[in-house]
Order: C-alpha cells, then sequence, then structure tokens
C-alpha cells in the first residue's frame, strides 16, 4: 500500500477555505485536531522545513470527527428531551 503524501501548500489548497487569512494558523489547527484525536500519522515530518500529510489518514480522521460530533449532538438532543 502506497500513502498518497501531499505538501503543506497543497493541503491548504484542498482543505482551508479560500477566504480564510491567517492559513498557516488554520493549518496548525487542523494538525492539533488530528493530534488531539490520536490521529499521530496524518502529519509526516521527515525533515526540520518539510512536512507532508497522509491524505487517506486525514479523510479518515473527517470521517471520524464528523462521526463523533453527530453522536455527541444526538446524546445532547436526547438529554434535553428528557427535561
Amino acid at each position: 500500500m502506497s500513502l498518497e503524501l501531499i505538501t503543506e501548500e497543497e493541503f491548504i489548497r484542498k482543505y482551508i477555505p479560500a477566504n480564510t487569512k491567517e492559513k498557516k494558523q488554520a493549518f496548525a489547527r487542523k494538525k492539533q485536531d488530528c493530534l488531539d484525536m490520536g490521529y499521530t500519522d496524518v502529519f509526516i515530518k521527515p525533515y526540520y522545513n518539510q512536512i507532508f500529510v497522509n491524505e487517506r489518514r486525514y479523510q479518515d480522521f473527517l470521517i471520524e470527527k464528523s462521526r463523533r460530533n453527530y453522536e455527541e449532538r444526538k446524546a445532547a438532543a436526547l438529554t434535553a428531551a428528557k427535561f
């Protein structure tokens, strides 16, 4: 299985809205979100000034994040319905 690696610049073009002013900060937030959820293999940094993104794993992260958000909203709605 080959990795689907893209550069930081390609990632920014694909996954950060064009009207975002601070693109590097948005990239850093997305990176931290992945790390916080345990997706440590999304961002690959072989050298100090070079970073690649495993696009397939990032898409897995997005699916998992979406599932978790749905479950949280569902639980909140059930809790609200009890009161």
